[in-house]
């Protein structure tokens, strides 16, 4: 005997001094499954033991091991906000197509088909990025939990560059002069300090230190329950002089510091329909609130402040997610190539010296 699919599944089944063997192949394939076997044997012939009830190893469909991936990890690890993107995509996208697959059986090709199968449907190639991302996330697990012994690589598709939109000064009084009560002060934080939406319903007085004119980014709120930032940590931001101004003069101090209803934060929708509102009202163009933020970043490039401290302002992670606005930093390629015409013109002083000293020594010979 040797290898053997049976179900779909790609069994070793052998013989050994009269004991039969088998294994489950960790690889679902008939060249994985025979090179499998020639493995086991060099172990016995080695004289070691590979008595492991493999056979008994229940190997899952991905809609099986999804559930249990999500409920074990994803809810274990991830963050309220990451819980429910990840629970709408197996949703909606992987365990649809995936689901009736064993973990074993998607390969290369199968991941192939499902993104060519969502680019036809019009989904975006970033938005088919992240799902693939996602389903290379739940399948490593599964290598983690010995379930798996590899898995495909997944190739990212080639993306657009990012777009983002932000607000001149202009624009931004227009946008604000527009606006009236705590949206008119939510602009303005947000313009001023680079707060996400969430962030901003979050925000409450104990965050808010006026002795050191700093806020606290502690939480967010999403879909109305709160949670930690998305960087998962706290950071320090400090007040403009107009933010200072603003939050001093307001009456309330106690609980949160942007609620119409006492106790109770601003959820998403209201916000995105009021912002949209302002914009009508004034004439404006249609703006989203993390606009705001991108303002906030691009401002602050734009008049020379590092990189690396926007960074940590937005709470970002990765330095790359910041380095979207890098382009925007004034003079920063005409300085650096500024310092070759300096080398140059330092070389060739000097070579009209040694020159010129030169032709002085030949004259006094």
């Amino acid at each position: 005997m040797a290898a053997r699919k049976i179900n779909g599944v790609w069994w070793v089944d052998f013989y050994f001094n009269r004991k039969r063997r088998r294994l489950l192949s960790p690889e679902n394939s008939r060249s994985g499954a025979i090179a499998y076997e020639a493995l086991q044997k060099r172990r016995l012939l080695n004289g070691e033991n590979i008595d492991e009830k493999v056979e008994e190893k229940k190997i899952s469909t991905f809609s099986e091991f999804s559930k249990k991936w999500f409920d074990c990890y994803v809810l274990t690890n991830n963050k309220l906000s990451e819980q429910m993107h990840k629970r709408s995509a197996l949703h909606a996208h992987l365990v649809p197509f995936f689901g009736k697959m064993l973990i074993s059986e998607i390969n290369n090709q199968k991941v192939e088909e499902f993104k060519a199968a969502k680019l036809k449907l019009g989904l975006k190639a970033k938005t088919v990025n992240l799902l693939t991302s996602i389903l290379s996330k739940c399948l490593s697990t599964a290598v983690e939990w010995e379930l798996l012994e590899k898995i495909p690589r997944i190739q990212k598709l080639k993306t657009p560059p990012y777009q983002y939109d932000f607000l001149t000064e202009e624009e931004e009084n227009k946008l604000i002069s527009a606006a009236k009560g705590i949206w008119q002060e939510m602009i303005i934080l947000a313009v001023d300090t680079g707060l996400r939406l969430g962030e901003l319903s979050a925000l409450d007085w104990p965050s808010i230190d006026f002795e050191k004119r700093s806020i606290a980014v502690r939480r967010t709120l999403t879909r109305g329950e709160m949670s930690a930032p998305k960087s998962n940590r706290v950071r320090y931001i400090p007040m403009t002089d107009r933010v200072y101004k603003m939050l001093f003069e307001k009456s309330e101090r106690i609980g949160l510091v942007f609620t119409i209803e006492p106790d109770r934060p601003l959820l998403q929708n209201r916000c995105l329909n009021n912002l949209v509102r302002i914009c009508l009202q004034a004439g404006f163009r249609r703006t989203k609130w993390h606009s705001l933020r991108h303002t906030f970043a691009s401002r602050l490039v734009s008049h020379g402040a590092s990189v690396k401290a926007v960074q940590e302002l937005l709470g970002h992670s990765e330095v790359t997610t910041t380095m979207r606005y890098a382009h925007l930093e004034p003079n920063v390629l005409k300085n650096t190539i500024s310092i070759l015409d300096g080398l140059q013109n330092f070389g060739h002083q000097v070579g009209i010296k040694i020159k010129n000293e030169e032709k002085i020594s030949c004259f006094r010979e």
